[in-house]
């Protein structure tokens, strides 16, 4: 009996698909083996593991290190993930979460303040909005994602990065202008993130947009990671930016308080679910500034 199997357009004989890219499984593969474990890899565990050559998995290794998702360890000689890779996989899961977890917050905040309301996670140098809440289809027509530079929201969670992803996104990225005000010297963003980081809130000024200013504060979970970031944004006609600050900075810092204690709780991301924490109970986040009235 003659057996004719079928094969599937755009797959051949050995089964795998004609617009298979041997290199991109390769880096993808080497990535999924570091996630598998809790210490980096030597090329010659790399080459062991994979049963490539010593040649090839230097390559691959090195390439992703270029591209900012490894990180080489001169030392031990070590490859490991950077926040960078693991926030891809993480704001993925995460930000289904949040959406469900900070809505009802978000909704209060805005029906308190009747602006705009964001919530947004980082990718890259850019910020993506899972949630809006718009009072002007002003905002609505810019699209789901930000400049991070250029948005209060964006510096926050630039600001929270580790020093050494946020120095590699600081001198890697090309930083547009799109406002006379858009900060786009990395020596003064750099001053921006951290003035953000210690305030515990960032403000823009005519950043992005021409007429309008806004306030984020930061969203943290089990690890104490600023995983999200809330923020109002309004028209700068109607306020000041020290206006803004005073009369929208505890409300914004409390809803983000209110989320983060929500996600530690839910969604305790340091261990595996199900799992006791390794550290004892979760650690709150840190502490932010409010100002206070005169």
């Amino acid at each position: 009996m003659t057996v004719i199997a079928k094969i599937q357009s755009g797959e051949t004989a050995a089964g795998t698909s004609r617009y298979h890219i041997t290199a991109l499984a390769r880096g993808l593969q080497l990535l999924a083996m570091l996630a598998a474990r809790r210490s980096g890899m030597t090329v010659s565990a790399i080459a062991a593991e994979s049963g490539w050559t010593i040649t090839t998995a230097f390559r691959v290794a090195s390439t992703l290190c270029h591209l900012g998702y490894l990180e080489h360890d001169k030392r031990s000689g070590d490859y490991e993930l950077t926040y960078h890779c693991l926030s891809l996989g993480y704001s993925a899961t995460v930000s289904l979460e949040l959406t469900e977890i900070a809505f009802p917050d978000l909704q209060k905040l805005h029906d308190e303040t009747h602006e705009s309301v964001f919530l947004s996670i980082l990718a890259g140098a850019d910020i993506i909005s899972t949630v809006r809440l718009l009072r002007s289809e002003r905002f609505g027509a810019l699209g789901d994602r930000f400049p991070a530079h250029a948005t209060p929201n964006g510096k926050m969670l630039i600001a929270h990065l580790p020093a050494r992803d946020q120095e590699r996104l600081l001198t890697g990225t090309r930083w547009m202008s799109f406002t006379p005000k858009t900060i786009v010297d990395p020596a003064q963003l750099r001053k921006e993130f951290e003035k953000a980081r210690l305030a515990g809130f960032a403000v823009t000024d005519d950043e992005l947009v021409v007429g309008t200013r806004g306030i984020a504060a930061p969203i943290f979970d089990w690890d104490g990671q600023c995983v999200a970031a809330v923020a109002i944004v309004c028209a700068g006609k109607r306020l000041t930016v020290a206006q803004v600050i005073e009369r929208y900075c505890g409300p914004v810092q409390i809803t983000a308080e209110r989320i983060s204690a929500l996600l530690r709780a839910r969604y305790p991301i340091s261990h595996d679910i199900g799992d006791p924490p390794p550290n004892g109970p979760a650690k709150a986040p840190p502490r932010l500034r409010r100002l206070r009235k005169k």
